[in-house]
């Protein structure tokens, strides 16, 4: 297989699909990696925000205390807040029936090795919520959020998140989404 580097982005010749290099902004922190079959079908990226209540988790986490709330969800949605904001709940969201999923098996971590989660690194904390073929047919996601199990219309979210563009999730597709939290320093 040919590939070239653009200013765009990594151009794969075959099947004709452009992989941007946005994962190096930190804005630009989601990735939804769609496959058919074991090929890449299309990239979707997205950006999102740890919300108060994700600080108080993580701060929770780091000082090894029981979090309040045992963040481990994944909801799609149709739609929701124009900017992913801190103080952001779940009633501001539209969510997509079925959508539902659990964190996949050993995520949370950092330096993720998975080679399709290219905003990994040693000081991001890389979430992953894997949909089967088996999982719903979705059109029309552009946003999502994290947040735990059976949660109430005023729950909080570890993760409010927009989608750079709209995207379909079919029963001849696969979807690995991708959220990281880059640790600042602030």
């Amino acid at each position: 297989m040919r590939e070239m580097i653009q200013k765009k982005g990594l151009f794969i010749p075959d099947p004709g699909i452009i992989i941007p290099m946005l994962m190096r902004d930190p804005r630009q922190n989601v990735a939804v990696i769609l496959f058919s079959g074991k090929k890449i079908k299309d990239i979707i990226f997205g950006s999102n925000i740890v919300t108060d209540e994700g600080d108080k988790f993580y701060a929770q986490e780091a000082c090894a205390e029981t979090p309040t709330y045992a963040f481990d969800r994944m909801f799609l949605a149709s739609a929701g807040p124009a900017t992913p904001a801190k103080t952001d709940i779940r009633s501001a969201f539209t969510d997509i029936s079925g959508s539902e999923k659990q964190k996949y098996s050993g995520y949370p971590k950092t330096n993720d090795g998975d080679s399709d989660n290219t905003g990994a690194g040693v000081d991001v904390i890389s979430w992953l919520f894997s949909y089967a073929t088996t999982d719903g047919n979705w059109s029309g996601i552009t946003h999502a959020y994290v947040t735990y199990a059976t949660p109430p219309a005023g729950a909080v979210l570890l993760s409010s998140i927009k989608f750079a563009a709209a995207w379909a999730k079919d029963s001849n597709t696969s979807a690995k989404v991708f959220v990281n939290h880059t640790e600042n320093g602030v």
